[in-house]
C-alpha cells in the first residue's frame, strides 16, 4: 500500500506546475513588456539634467520602481513605472559649474540595452565652483540589462574629516582645453577629470 501512496503523490506532484502554469503565466504577462526588436532605439520620452543635485556620488542607475527613485537625491520626474523606466547618469562632486551630462541614444543590441551619452567639461579657466550634474531620461520600459548601469544604488564611501584627507583625496582639475566627451555606458569611468 506504501509503493501505491507513493506513486499517486508522485504523480500529483508531477501535475502541479501544469495546473499552476497558466495562473503564474498570466500574473508574469501582466507585468512583462515587449522587448525592443533588435537594434532599435528606445525613444527618449522626457529628459531633465541639471548643475547641482544632492548626489556627489557618480553613477549610472536604471530606475524601475519607485522605491529606488525614493533614494535618489534628485529632482522628481514624472515617470509610470509601468512602462517607463529611469536612466540616470550622475557625475558626482566636480570643481566647476561648467560640467554637464546628456544621455544621447538608448538602443537593444543583442541581449542589452545600450546608452550613448555625453560628458561636456568646462572651458579653459573656468572659475571654481562645486557641482554635482546629472542627467534623468524616461524611456520606455525594458526588463533588459542596461550595460554599464546599475539595478541598485552604490554603497556610500565614509567621507574623511579635513585633517585625515590626502592631497590624493581632493578631486584635480581637468586638463585645460578638454573637448566634450562622448561615451557609451560601460566603456569607461564616467568620472572624465576634474
Amino acid at each position: 500500500m506504501v509503493p501505491a501512496l507513493r506513486r499517486s503523490c508522485f504523480g500529483l506532484l508531477l501535475m502541479t506546475p501544469i495546473f499552476c502554469l497558466p495562473a503564474g503565466c498570466s500574473e508574469l504577462n501582466d507585468r512583462a513588456t515587449p522587448l525592443p526588436a533588435e537594434g532599435d532605439d528606445l525613444p527618449i520620452a522626457h529628459q531633465v539634467s541639471g548643475t547641482f543635485s544632492h548626489e556627489d556620488r557618480p553613477m549610472q542607475l536604471v530606475i524601475r520602481d519607485q522605491e529606488l527613485l525614493s533614494q535618489v537625491p534628485l529632482v522628481d520626474v514624472p515617470v509610470d513605472f509601468r512602462s517607463q523606466m529611469l536612466l540616470v547618469v550622475t557625475l558626482g562632486r566636480r570643481l566647476s559649474d561648467k560640467y554637464a551630462v546628456r544621455i544621447n541614444r538608448v538602443w537593444r543590441e543583442g541581449p542589452m540595452v545600450h546608452v550613448d551619452y555625453q560628458i561636456d567639461s568646462p572651458p579653459p579657466g573656468a572659475p571654481v565652483l562645486v557641482s554635482s550634474p546629472f542627467c534623468i531620461a524616461v524611456v520606455p520600459r525594458c526588463d533588459l540589462n542596461v550595460e554599464g548601469f546599475s539595478p541598485t544604488l552604490p554603497r556610500r564611501r565614509p567621507r574623511l574629516p579635513d585633517a585625515l584627507m590626502e592631497q590624493r583625496d581632493v578631486p584635480q582639475a581637468s586638463p585645460s582645453g578638454q573637448s566634450p566627451q562622448r561615451r557609451r555606458a560601460g566603456a569607461g569611468n564616467v568620472s572624465g577629470g576634474g
